[in-house]
C-alpha cells in the first residue's frame, strides 16, 4: 500500500474533530477490532469519536468491551428532535398532518393541557466532520445507517478502510490493502506510520484479537511473515495474547460445545475439494440450547477444529420435512462464493453467503456445490 494513502488518512483524521467510526453491519472480529482500536485512539488523543455498530457483540468477545460503550450515538446528523417534558403532563397520543407545504404535529395530553414551556426543540446540525468505514465494500454494507442517513456519506469526507478486492472505492480516501492477511494488519501499519505510541496495552490487545481471529490463529493461507511481524509488534506493545487465547479458544459455553458436537456428527467431508456439508434441524437447536442466530457463530468454532476446509456449508431445516431450508456457506475465498452465488443465488456478506431453498432436495443442492467446486 502506497505510503501517501496512509498519510492522507492521517492528515484527514488530524484536521477533523468529530468523527463517526462505522464497521461492517455484520460482526466479524477482525473488522470490529480494527474499528474499535481506531475509535479508542481517537478518543485518547482528544477527538470526539462515536462508534456505530448495530449488531450484538458475541459474549466471548466481551473482554473488548471495557474500552468502549457500544451504544449507538444518540443523534445522527440530520435529526431534528422535539423534546416534551412529561413529568407533570403526560402525552397519550402523537399524530401528524400535512397541510400543503406545512407539517403539523399534534400531541394529545392525558389530562392537563401541555404548555409551550413543556416543549423544546433541538435544531439539526452536522454532528460529524468525518466518517470512517471499516470492511465495507460498498455503502450498503453499513446497513441501517446508510438506509436511514444516506446524507452522512455525501455531505462530508469519508475514509474507506478495507482489504477486499471487490471494494467499490466509494469514498474520498480509499485505503484498500488487498495484500494484508487481516484488516487489523492494515490498521496496525497505519498506527506505525502515524505514531506507534498511540498503541497502549488495551489497543494492542484489541488489534491482536483481530489479527488472531482474522488469520484463524495464523493458520490461514493468507498469513505472511509480515503478518507475524505485526503480531510480534503488538505483543511488545502489551497485547495480551494469553487473554485472547483464553477467551476465544479455551473457554467455550456448554451450549456451544453441544452444538459443535451435534454439527460434527452430522457432517460429510469431501477432502479432495476441502469442503464440508452439514444438515441441522430445529430439534438439534432445541436440545443443544441454541437458536438460529448461533449458526453463523458456530461456523467460526467449526473452522477452528478443521482449518484445512476451504468451504463450509450448513443447511438448517425445520425438521418436519418442510419445503424450506436455509443454507449458510462460509469461505475466505471470495471467488468461490461468487461462483456459488451465480449458481445458487443468495446474498453474500463478508465471508458468508445465505441461500434459501424452496422445494429442491438438499442432496441435489449439495451435489451441485460439489460439482462447482471440482471445476473451480
Amino acid at each position: 500500500m502506497a505510503l501517501d494513502v496512509r498519510k492522507q488518512v492521517i492528515q484527514s483524521i488530524e484536521k477533523n474533530s468529530r468523527i463517526l467510526v462505522v464497521p461492517h453491519r455484520d460482526f466479524e472480529a477482525d473488522i470490529f477490532s480494527s474499528a474499535l482500536a481506531l475509535a479508542g485512539v481517537l478518543r485518547k488523543i482528544g477527538k470526539h469519536a462515536d462508534f456505530y455498530f448495530p449488531s450484538t457483540l458475541p459474549q466471548k468477545f466481551s473482554y473488548l468491551n471495557e474500552l468502549e460503550s457500544l451504544e449507538k450515538p444518540a443523534r445522527i446528523s440530520g435529526d431534528f428532535i422535539i423534546a416534551v417534558n412529561t413529568r407533570e403532563r403526560r402525552v397519550k397520543e402523537l399524530r401528524y398532518q400535512r397541510e400543503g407545504s406545512i407539517l403539523k404535529i399534534y400531541l394529545a395530553p392525558e389530562a392537563e393541557p401541555l404548555r409551550s414551556s413543556d416543549v423544546s426543540c433541538e435544531g439539526t446540525s452536522d454532528n460529524y466532520d468525518l466518517v470512517i468505514t471499516f470492511g465495507c465494500p460498498d455503502l450498503e454494507s453499513t446497513g441501517e445507517l446508510f438506509e436511514r442517513h444516506p446524507h452522512l456519506f455525501f455531505n462530508r469526507p469519508v475514509i474507506n478502510i478495507d482489504r477486499s478486492p471487490h471494494n467499490e472505492e466509494f469514498a474520498e480516501i480509499n485505503f484498500i490493502d488487498v495484500t494484508s492477511a487481516a484488516l487489523t494488519e492494515t490498521v496496525t501499519e497505519l498506527f506505525e506510520t502515524w505514531n506507534h505510541e498511540y498503541i497502549d496495552e488495551r489497543i494492542a490487545t484489541i488489534l491482536l484479537t483481530g489479527l488472531i481471529t482474522g488469520t484463524n490463529n495464523f493458520r490461514s493461507h493468507a498469513t505472511t511473515p509480515k503478518t507475524l511481524s505485526k503480531a510480534s509488534f503488538l505483543i511488545t506493545r502489551g497485547g495480551n495474547h494469553q487473554t485472547i487465547i483464553q477467551h476465544l479458544y479455551k473457554t467455550k459455553a456448554l451450549t456451544t460445545l453441544k452444538l459443535l458436537g451435534k454439527l460434527m456428527s452430522k457432517t460429510e467431508y469431501f477432502d479432495d475439494i476441502e469442503f464440508s456439508w452439514s444438515e441441522l434441524d430445529g430439534e438439534d437447536l432445541r436440545i443443544t440450547g441454541n437458536t438460529t442466530a448461533d449458526i453463523a457463530l458456530i461456523i467460526e468454532e467449526f473452522r477452528e477444529q478443521l482449518p484445512r476446509l476451504e468451504v463450509i456449508a450448513i443447511a438448517l431445516t425445520n425438521g418436519e420435512g418442510g419445503e424450506r431450508a436455509k443454507i449458510l456457506i462460509h469461505s475466505f475465498r471470495r471467488h468461490l462464493l461468487n461462483m456459488l452465488q451465480k449458481e445458487l443465488g443468495g446474498e453474500i456478506r463478508l465471508h458468508k453467503m445465505l441461500v434459501e431453498r424452496h422445494g429442491e432436495p438438499l442432496g441435489v443442492i449439495r451435489d451441485r456445490i460439489i460439482r462447482l467446486l471440482k471445476r473451480a
